[in-house]
């Protein structure tokens, strides 16, 4: 049973590595940061954080005239630093909710899989 829990083992400090990967990328502030709603209209998104407003670039909907709502995640650690702010994507946060739970799938299904084969032959 020892191959299979070291390569759990593995997988796991892989998917740990990727988890404090994703937290430190820009993208990661999407699961540790405060959320607030904005609006978009030709590319400029207006949000506004305690009473203050703030404005950040945004260049998928620059042809965008009439406006519409987005999600602006701001950074916990600087919230009022609008160049921290980050434009909600779904594809970027499941992407990397997706490089981190693999690695840790993988790493539960080695122990499953190697506790299974441990119990057929005692």
């Amino acid at each position: 049973m020892e191959w299979p829990l070291g390569a759990a083992a593995v997988f796991l400090i892989v998917g740990v590595l990727m988890l404090v990967l994703v937290v430190q990328s820009a993208s990661g502030v999407q699961w540790t940061g405060i959320r607030v709603h904005g609006l978009s209209q030709a590319g400029v998104v207006t949000y506004t954080y305690q009473g203050i407003e703030y404005t950040v670039t945004d260049d998928a909907h620059k042809t965008y005239v009439t406006p519409h709502r987005v999600t602006v995640w701001l950074s916990r650690s600087d919230p009022e630093d609008n160049n921290k702010a980050f434009l909600a994507n779904g594809i970027a946060r499941w992407t990397d909710f997706g490089f981190v739970v693999v690695w840790l799938l993988a790493a539960a299904g080695f122990v499953i899989g190697g506790v299974i084969h441990h119990r057929r032959f005692l």
